[in-house]
């Protein structure tokens, strides 16, 4: 995922936020776009945003919120911190460059949780439907 200009950044939204995204275009690196572009502004609604366009996304694709698949609330909180961090840390100076150093740096890390998480709190069905705190530090 590679983005030149603001311009690709907001079609990308647009297209996310309508549900219209191709589905195989949601990749992990996709997901970390969305929510640095939505971090890179953060307002005390950013995190509610973040959860209903994901939780809207899924639904206009039919993938369905069980107790076992769709919506991870802890992933999503998981994630939303991850990102601020990263946003801290490299303290870009536009949105664009938000997006790009955000993809860079945790784009190809998919598997991140899973050294915060063992197996059965990340694989549990409270864990998807509210937040639980990492149990690995």
């Amino acid at each position: 995922m590679n983005f030149r200009s603001e311009a690709e950044v907001d079609h990308f939204l647009a297209s996310f936020e309508s549900g219209v995204l191709p589905r195989y275009c949601w990749t992990h690196a996709a997901h970390i776009a969305m929510c640095a572009a939505r971090l890179w502004n953060e307002d005390s609604h950013t995190v509610n945003r973040i959860r209903e366009e994901i939780q809207h996304y899924n639904h206009s694709q039919g993938i369905l919120t069980t107790p076992t698949s769709g919506y991870h609330e802890t992933l999503t909180l998981f994630w939303i911190e991850t990102i601020r961090a990263c946003l801290r840390d490299t303290q870009p100076e536009s949105r664009l460059a938000a997006v790009c150093a955000t993809i860079k740096t945790l784009g190809l890390d998919s598997g991140l949780p899973r050294k915060r998480y063992t197996f059965d709190v990340f694989q549990s069905t409270e864990a998807r439907a509210r937040w639980i705190p990492p149990d690995r530090e």
